[in-house]
């Protein structure tokens, strides 16, 4: 399980690992870092590298992020079903991983960084622990789909929806 979120980690460039010797620049704070373990329902084992956000000051930075209502879940999917339309849904793996971080942040690496132990390493990504990942990653996400055509609607800004035109450029409906 270590080795998978360590890969993760490597994939999604989550940490920049200054060489020997090196510090941080004086504008950063440190955040320990840990494993969080878990053990799911199908019995595989689960590993999450976090920071420790709490020790950072994040005041100045947003922290909120919004949540689609469960009630507007609930309509969208009677509407689906009264038209017989096709549903499909994802999830998005180590999502906060894909927004970089807001947050100046540290830290020294541990043994989960093999020969690197105890270089100083800097967090770029917006790990699980730091105040604001949540809102950067609503905000990542959130560019992404404004990217490919998305908006959100007026009634909740987590519902997106895309207008579907046919081959002649006529609206025949939207994907939400």
């Amino acid at each position: 399980a270590i080795l998978k979120e360590m890969s993760v980690m490597d994939k999604k460039k989550v940490f920049e690992i200054l060489g020997p010797g090196r510090r941080a620049p004086r504008d950063y704070q440190f955040a320990p870092l840990h494993m969080v373990f878990d053990v799911k329902d199908d019995g595989t084992h689960k590993a999450r590298f976090v920071a420790g956000g709490h020790v950072v000051d994040s005041t100045h930075l947003a922290a909120y992020a919004s949540v689609m209502k469960s009630s507007n879940l609930r309509i969208l999917l009677t509407i689906a079903a009264k038209f017989d339309l096709e549903v499909y849904t994802g999830d998005v793996g180590g999502a906060y991983l894909n927004a970089n971080t807001r947050e100046n942040v540290y830290s020294r690496c541990g043994a989960e960084f093999g020969s690197r132990k105890g270089q100083v390493v800097l967090i770029r990504k917006a790990l699980y622990g730091l105040a604001s990942s949540a809102s950067a990653w609503w905000d990542h996400l959130a560019t992404s789909l404004r990217n490919i055509g998305f908006t959100n609607t007026s009634v909740d800004n987590d519902v997106w929806m895309k207008k579907v035109n046919d081959k002649d450029g006529n609206l025949i409906g939207y994907d939400y």
